[in-house]
């Protein structure tokens, strides 16, 4: 068998000076470029205001000549949190046990959502037949359960003639607990 020789490229040739001062350069611009930036930065972190995330805003409850100051809210920024507030405080799953009990099977709830804190409730559901949807309301609207109120605001017929379907919505008198 005979010996390769094989040659990876000009093994003995230098490479040009123009070349190496060329990366000398680059390097030199890309150290400063480095110092600059972490100049800056430090700049900016010496100067820079506060935020909630650096240090904690406090405000004074008492001011220097001994009046006591509250900060200004407007009604505007309080109401979203109020109806926030009152969607948690709604009771969700004692509300499904109680329209689920007067289901009875030939009834299928849907969505239930609340009015915005407001005092009413909308239901969607399904029921086997349109007796079913009317029985189903009855039961709703009576004393131990809602009350007064209960009404059928609209529904519709779905599916074959074969196995209809309705599907309807309610309106529910609510008032979410204070």
């Amino acid at each position: 068998m005979k010996p390769w020789q094989i040659e990876f490229g000009n093994v003995g040739q230098r490479v040009p000076w123009w070349s190496l001062l060329l990366f000398v350069l680059a390097l030199l611009v890309a150290v400063s470029g480095m110092w600059r930036y972490s100049a800056v930065r430090m700049q900016f972190a010496q100067t820079a205001v506060p935020t909630p995330r650096n240090e904690p805003v406090r405000l004074p409850l008492v001011a220097e000549s001994g009046v006591t100051t509250r900060p200004v809210v407007f009604e505007t920024e309080i109401k979203p949190l109020r109806l926030a507030i009152a969607q948690l405080n709604v009771p969700w799953s004692a509300l499904f046990q109680r329209l689920e009990a007067q289901a009875r099977g030939d009834v299928a709830l849907l969505s239930l959502e609340s009015d915005n804190g407001g005092p009413r409730l909308r239901l969607i559901g399904e029921a086997s037949s349109a007796s079913a949807m009317v029985a189903y309301a009855n039961r709703l609207a009576a004393p131990s359960v809602f009350g007064t109120g209960v009404s059928i605001v609209r529904h519709e017929s779905i599916g074959s003639s074969a196995t209809p379907v309705v599907r309807f919505e309610l309106v529910l008198p609510w008032t979410s607990p204070r």
